[in-house]
């Protein structure tokens, strides 16, 4: 089913964005809140009031507004349909005041049509650009449902910084699987981060690293054990599960060199409460 659209209004209030949207089959995924308010990421920092309205447009060119992804001090990112090829999109928006030199705008476009010609894994893709009805610039992008900075990172009451990752990641001289989990210990925070990361948790060491079986949930207890929770089902010693699930590691050792057992009952049963199918993204302990 696709979601309607009340075509005879020239903006809505985003408080009154018809939540939740009914994803697309081939895009339906567990990432993706239920209400679009608890994934809007917004920053008013160096905005102009103009800039932080909080009216959305009903169409920027042939896309059908779904509701607001994200918002920066360059512009905003929404959830849009391509009815014509049956697909969500993401699309991007400068704010006019942002690129308000013509050259500039051209030249944010042509950067916009050159990674349209890229073709790589690690690279979304970009689908189309144009110009909406107040002269701002836009980029279409293939929306990838995800999660926020927030439920990616948690702070240990030591100031550590747990991270963990979509996909395998790179860092200076450390790598790390999408099971895995990072650690960094700041010396300073902000424009000049700084600090020692290492690698906190390895999944493969423990069972992790099927199909599905990315971390994309952690807490640490006051105990030293690890709740975790997968983005699709997991399957490791003596437990298994699916995405609505949170299970707990006791660790013997960390690191590079992971070991210790899980324990053989889930600590949360998401489907107890109705959530089959549903990701558990975050975890806290209260």
């Amino acid at each position: 089913m696709k979601p309607s659209a009340d075509n005879s209004r020239p903006g809505v209030p985003l408080s009154e964005l018809a939540p939740p949207v009914e994803e697309t089959g081939a895009l339906a995924h567990g990432l993706t809140p239920p209400d679009p308010r608890t994934e809007l990421t917004q920053s008013f920092h160096g905005t102009t009031p103009a800039e932080q309205s909080t009216v959305a447009p009903e169409l920027i060119g042939r896309y059908r507004i779904l509701r607001l992804l994200g918002q920066g001090t360059f512009g905003r990112v929404w959830l849009a349909m391509d009815d014509e090829l049956q697909r969500q999109v993401a699309i991007k928006v400068v704010f006019p005041t942002r690129l308000a030199d013509p050259a500039n705008a051209e030249a944010w476009l042509a950067e916009a049509r050159a990674l349209a010609a890229l073709d790589h894994p690690l690279i979304v893709p970009v689908y189309d650009v144009g110009r909406a009805e107040d002269n701002s610039v836009y980029a279409v992008a293939k929306f990838i449902p995800g999660r926020t900075l927030q439920e990616q990172i948690k702070i240990l009451p030591d100031g550590r910084i747990v991270i963990s990752t979509v996909g395998p990641s790179s860092a200076v001289e450390v790598a790390a699987a999408d099971e895995d989990l990072l650690v960094l210990e700041p010396s300073s925070l902000g424009e000049t981060t700084a600090g020692i990361l290492t690698q906190l948790f390895d999944g493969k060491d423990v069972g992790l690293g099927d199909v599905g079986e990315d971390v994309d949930a952690v807490a640490i207890g006051a105990d030293g054990q690890i709740y975790l929770s997968t983005r699709g089902a997991f399957s490791v010693p003596g437990l298994a599960g699916d995405s609505e699930d949170v299970f707990v590691f006791s660790p013997t050792s960390l690191g590079p060199t992971t070991e210790g057992s899980y324990c053989s009952a889930l600590f949360f049963d998401g489907s107890a409460f109705g959530l089959e199918a549903t990701n558990v993204s975050d975890i806290d302990l209260l």
